[in-house]
């Protein structure tokens, strides 16, 4: 087999064509080979002259290409074959467009029968009408046959011949093509709707030959169209009756339908989405944050798919009203899913929600108020038992983050000493009694609250007891009120009688055993104490007390007010000293005595006087106790009382003294004067006398000598001198203060053999004469002591100013005294030294301060005015 040319057409180049017959057998289709051979080989052995075959042949690429096969036999003389010449054609174009047309055909056919159009044909000429009378006889099949015309147009309703005769009249008229639809009558009567298309067509000579169309029952799509009206006008009732708002929007968010509630709620709709997204004013309700465009319910919806119902925005209508609105937003979706519009459905809730915002406002207003007022609601089902309480209730008896549901909840924190009478309450009240009850609820955290209870009980039909309706009142402060007033009463009456007991003057001792006990009962305590401060043996002695073999085990007792030690630290303090833990204390080490009764807290405080703390007042108890504010007052003031008559006590004793004091410098000073006046008269008449009678006796004698006359006259006058100088130094007068004591110091220093230091700081001004003459007796009055009583090895003297008044200091090492028992003893008609400088420095308005002590010298510290009265 020899190819000249061809088969590139099918991708083989030349070089791959084999020579044999088989390299071509070998690619025809397996289906078409055998009937390929089968047509060469009959051709061949009948004799014919060529043979024409179809079949499909293999391309390079594989696919497969339809071929027919045209050859020519060339014979020998004798008939044989010797060879045969073929062309191929590629058919395969013609053979996909015969399929095409097949299945167009096809589709036509099946499309007709589904979609029951029929095409139908009238000859103008004939007036045969060719048409399909399946579809109008109802049978199923398709059957087209010839009709007369008149036959035809009897098919017609009645009610729509007319106008289709003059349709058809029409369309001849003017050629033009034209579609209606009409009613046409079955043989049973029923009724279908036909949707007809035609146009006319002409002869070569342009006259009018036939008119042509198709014919498509539409009576289903007619009555779902028709049933499709009556839902849309059911649809648009029902939206127009709709007090919410409804609007269909597009996928560019237009409005493409609403009802009337939508205008009535926004006053003017914007169809436009862009515009209306521009121009709308909305706020996220409750806040001041604008809704943004991409946040609107409808714009989610058609970007996102999201459903998104009852968001409540705060709104601006065109026309300047603020309503609220509850808005909700869903996707329209096609058949595949895609979001293709939204559904958006307002409703004006202004109302509404200003009636809900209202309530909440009220309800929270409640709240409030029964959280100021401690007051709470609640509410039972007798039936079920179920306890509805309000959150003011709730932390009346349970505090903060706990319930109760049921009656034993509650009842478990009603404190057990009032839980009975609680119960026998409640009976009464479900029997028809009062109300009203006061109690006590232990809560979790242990504290003690006071509740006012009054409830009522509401009855059903029968009169049988349904539900009990409560409030409960916390009146713990108006208890805590009431007790406190009855312990201020009771610790003002206290005060009141201890006040009585003052005045009458029976004693302080009398009136520390009254003040213990009153202490002690008034504050509920086992024990009350009073302690005196004892500056000369510097320890704190027992004086009274009350409490459990109190007097027993301190009545003789004393302790050292050493520092670091309880009984210091309590005599120090300025404030009341409040113990709660008194084996845990760490301020001071605790008294031993107290530790051994068992004392476990207590209040002290100093019973203070003017110049020097008298003692201790102390309440204690064996609990461990906190003491209140008022409680401290209270012994304060119990305390200020005991002061008060100490100091009243000490007064009355320092004006008795005072008196004995004066009486016996009275007394004293006669005296002193008395014994002046002889001493003068005896030196008078010792001295003096003696000195005259020797000058006459030695001016009568006629040798008299002149010389021993002038010494008896000056030895008299330096005696007289000296007479005058112990009554009043002249210096004093002349030369001052200061001249005078250094004169009289060193003098009387000389005298007594002591070792005088003067320390003398000038002064701005010379004091007043009285000033003067005050401090140099009491300097005078001071040494006349040491150098009689003292036993001083030396003597130191200080003058001058201090703080605006004259300081006189006179300190020696001598053996010291008791200052109480010679102040005493003065009284009693000893010695006045000490009386007669405090009663002078006290005449010049000064103060005079005496320390001394057995061992450890005396020192004596005047302080007087530096200036007369008026003086700056």
């Amino acid at each position: 087999m020899r190819c000249t040319t061809g088969l590139d057409m099918f991708g083989y180049p030349p070089e791959e064509v084999g020579t044999e017959g088989s390299w071509w057998t070998e690619r025809i289709h397996p289906d078409d080979r055998q009937r390929a051979v089968a047509d060469s080989d009959q051709a061949i052995s009948s004799g014919a002259p060529g043979w024409t075959s179809e079949y499909r042949f293999r391309r390079r690429d594989g696919s497969w290409a339809h071929v027919v096969t045209r050859a020519l036999i060339e014979r020998d003389e004798r008939g044989r074959a010797v060879r045969a010449m073929a062309a191929l054609m590629d058919v395969s174009l013609v053979k996909e467009t015969e399929r095409a047309l097949r299945e167009t055909q096809r589709v036509l056919l099946e499309a007709q029968r589904i979609g029951q159009m029929r095409a139908w044909e009238e000859d103008l000429r004939t007036g045969v009408v060719q048409m399909d009378l399946a579809t109008l006889l109802g049978d199923g099949e398709v059957r087209y046959g010839p009709r007369p015309r008149e036959e035809a147009w009897n098919l017609i309703h009645p009610a729509d011949r007319e106008r289709m005769m003059e349709l058809r009249r029409r369309t001849i008229e003017t050629g033009g093509p034209f579609e209606t639809e009409y009613r046409t009558l079955l043989a049973d009567g029923v009724e279908r709707v036909l949707l007809v298309r035609g146009e006319l067509l002409r002869d070569p000579a342009g006259r009018p030959e036939r008119i042509v169309g198709t014919a498509l029952d539409i009576t289903e799509r007619k009555r779902a169209e028709e049933k499709a009206e009556r839902s849309q006008r059911l649809l648009r009732l029902v939206l127009d009756t709709l007090p919410v708002g409804v609007m269909v929007l597009d996928k560019e968010a237009n409005i493409v339908s609403f009802n009337p509630a939508s205008e009535r709620i926004w006053d003017d709709l914007i169809a436009s989405g862009a515009s209306r997204y521009a121009r709308i004013l909305g706020y996220w309700h409750g806040t001041a944050r604008r809704v943004q465009v991409e946040e609107w319910a409808s714009q989610r919806a058609l970007q996102k798919g999201e459903t998104n119902l009852n968001e409540l925005i705060d709104i601006e209508t065109s026309g300047g009203r603020k309503k609220i609105i509850r808005n909700s937003a869903a996707p329209i979706r096609d058949e595949r899913g895609a979001v293709v519009g939204a559904v958006v459905i307002n409703e004006d809730v202004t109302e509404r929600v200003n009636a809900e915002d209202a309530l909440r406002e009220s309800e929270k207003l409640l709240i409030e108020a029964q959280a100021l007022g401690r007051i709470g609601s609640w509410e039972q089902d007798l039936v079920t038992g179920a306890i509805q309480s309000s959150p003011e209730n709730e932390r009346l008896f349970f505090g903060e983050g706990s319930r109760g549901q049921n009656l034993d909840d509650y009842a478990r924190v009603v404190h057990p000493d009032d839980l009975r009478r609680v119960m026998e309450s409640r009976g009464r009240l479900l029997e028809g009694g009062p109300g009203d009850i006061e109690y006590r609820v232990v809560q979790p955290d242990g504290r003690v609250r006071w509740i006012f209870g009054r409830a009522t009980v509401l009855r059903d039909e029968q009169g049988r007891p349904a539900r009990i309706h409560g409030v409960n009142a916390d009146i713990t402060e108006r208890k805590l009120a009431e007790e406190e007033l009855a312990r201020r009463a009771q610790q003002q009456s206290a005060l009141a009688q201890l006040s009585l007991t003052a005045l009458k003057g029976d004693g302080t001792q009398a009136l520390f055993h009254e003040a213990t006990a009153a202490l002690a009962h008034t504050l509920g305590v086992e024990y009350g104490m009073v302690l005196e401060w004892s500056p000369a043996t510097e320890r704190m002695e027992f004086r009274a007390g009350a409490g459990p073999s109190v007097d027993e085990a301190l009545r003789d007792v004393s302790a050292r007010a050493l520092p670091g030690f309880m009984a210091w630290f309590n005599l120090r303090s300025e404030a009341p000293v409040v113990v709660e833990d008194l084996p845990a204390e760490t301020r001071f080490v605790p008294c031993e005595l107290l530790m051994a009764l068992g004392v476990k807290s207590g209040i002290t405080v100093p019973i203070a006087g003017k110049e020097r703390p008298f003692g201790i007042l102390s309440a204690a108890t064996k609990a461990k106790r906190r003491f209140s504010d008022q409680q401290l007052q209270f012994v304060w003031s119990v305390a200020n009382v005991l002061a008060t008559s100490i100091e009243h006590a000490r007064a009355a004793a320092e004006l008795e003294e005072k008196r004995e004091q004066l009486r016996a410098l009275s007394r004293k000073l006669i005296e002193a004067q008395e014994a002046e006046r002889r001493a003068v008269a005896r030196e008078l008449h010792d001295d003096f006398g003696q000195v005259l009678t020797a000058l006459r006796l030695n001016l009568g004698r006629h040798d008299r000598d002149d010389a021993e006359s002038i010494a008896l006259v000056d030895g008299a006058i330096a005696r007289m001198r000296e007479l005058a100088t112990d009554l009043r130094p002249p210096l004093l007068d002349e030369f001052g203060l200061e001249a005078s004591l250094r004169w009289y110091v060193e003098r009387e220093a000389k005298r007594a053999g002591l070792v005088a230091r003067l320390r003398f700081a000038p002064l701005p001004t010379r004091p007043p004469g009285a000033v003067e003459t005050t401090c140099f007796r009491v300097a005078q009055e001071a040494l006349t002591n040491v150098t009689r009583h003292a036993q001083a090895h030396s003597v130191e003297v200080e003058l001058g100013p201090s703080d605006g008044r004259l300081q006189l200091v006179v300190r020696d090492d001598g053996r010291g005294f008791d200052v109480a028992a010679a102040r005493k003893r003065a009284t009693q008609g000893g010695s006045q030294g000490l009386l007669s400088m405090q009663e002078r420095v006290a005449l010049a308005g000064g103060e005079l301060g005496i320390d001394s002590a057995a061992g450890r010298g005396t020192t004596i510290v005047a302080r007087l005015p530096a200036t007369a009265a008026g003086e700056p």
